[in-house]
């Protein structure tokens, strides 16, 4: 199964990396998640990682297509996410040095429809969404 992967990009750049692939004090704003596009198509589900703040533990669940998005339901809460459109964002490559089997094709960006509640499931279960946890498979 494919992963859910979270990679900037500047706004000049042809495609995605890492954050631990910029220069210091060169960091990018945010990230982005990602889904992997085998020859320009999407899969239906992916592979998705969350990790507990507290003591860095890092769980597994599936982030699903839905009629209008993706969603993906972690300790009660359905969080729901929407393509994004902007063209700029669509179909990058990964162009930094970390390998995954992922990271060979472009992506198309996914974004958080509620921000306020992925805020709540850091603050109610202490919860992150990583996507895909570069520490345990990226090379």
């Amino acid at each position: 199964m494919r992963y859910v992967h979270s990679l900037a990009k500047w706004p000049d750049d042809k495609g995605w990396k890492q954050l631990a692939e910029f220069d210091q004090g060169d960091v990018p704003g945010s990230m982005t998640f990602l889904l992997p596009a085998i020859r320009g198509k999407v899969n239906k589900v992916h592979a998705f990682e969350y990790m507990y703040w507290k003591d860095k533990d890092v769980s597994k669940t599936t982030l699903k297509r839905t009629a209008t998005g993706y969603e993906v339901k972690i300790k009660g809460f359905r969080i729901t996410f929407s393509v994004v459109e902007e063209e700029a964002m669509q179909l990058l490559p990964y162009i930094g040095k970390y390998q995954h089997p992922d990271l060979v094709g472009a992506f198309t960006a996914i974004e958080v429809d509620d921000h306020d509640l992925v805020d709540r499931l850091c603050e109610e279960e202490g919860i992150i969404l990583i996507g895909c946890c570069h520490y345990h498979h990226y090379k």
